[in-house]
């Protein structure tokens, strides 16, 4: 999108379109993103970090009941976050992998929050659809190890380093 909002002309945004998410796909997922967790209160102190300085961090699988970090919120600026977290087949989530058509548990999934209540998926290397093929589409929304992202809006960039199946995921974060 070039630095722009998501809602600016050469961006898709779909209204719950979220396909990992209850509020997009209600029919394989039975939980919320980091960013609609946030906002329903689910997450305590420690589940988020905000990250203002170049790091390593490791965090747990959202799904799991710890007290462990859960996700890390990038300031984009204007009060609107970057949000890095990690999904995997464990805990709330157990036995999804082979009810999904997506690559959610093979990385980060990155959420960007524009506006209160509203968190929109950012999709790194998104497919190609049209109006004929839009609903069978396999979303690709996996930030994955030695995959990068950069922030058009605050500069971050956020590096996948490791990741071990269902235990941990390690994200490398340089923040200008």
């Amino acid at each position: 999108c070039d630095g722009a909002g998501v809602d600016s002309p050469g961006c898709e945004s779909i209204n719950y379109g979220d396909p990992n998410s209850m509020m997009g796909n209600a029919a394989k997922y039975k939980h919320f993103n980091i960013v609609e967790k946030e906002d329903l209160g689910w997450l305590s102190a420690g589940h988020t970090v905000e990250v203002t300085a170049s790091g390593s961090y490791t965090h747990e699988p959202q799904s799991t009941v710890t007290s462990g970090l859960k996700g890390l919120k990038i300031p984009r600026g204007a009060g609107e976050f970057l949000y890095v977290e990690f999904r995997q087949d464990v805990g709330f989530e157990d036995g999804l992998a082979s009810r999904i058509g997506s690559d959610v548990f093979e990385g980060a999934q990155l959420y960007l929050r524009e506006t209160e209540h509203r968190s929109v998926l950012i999709d790194p290397a998104p497919p190609t659809p049209t109006p004929a093929n839009i609903l069978m589409v396999t979303w690709t929304s996996a930030l994955k190890v030695g995959e990068s992202y950069t922030d058009p809006a605050s500069g971050a960039t956020v590096r996948v380093t490791a990741l071990t199946a269902n235990t941990s995921l390690t994200v490398e974060v340089t923040v200008p």
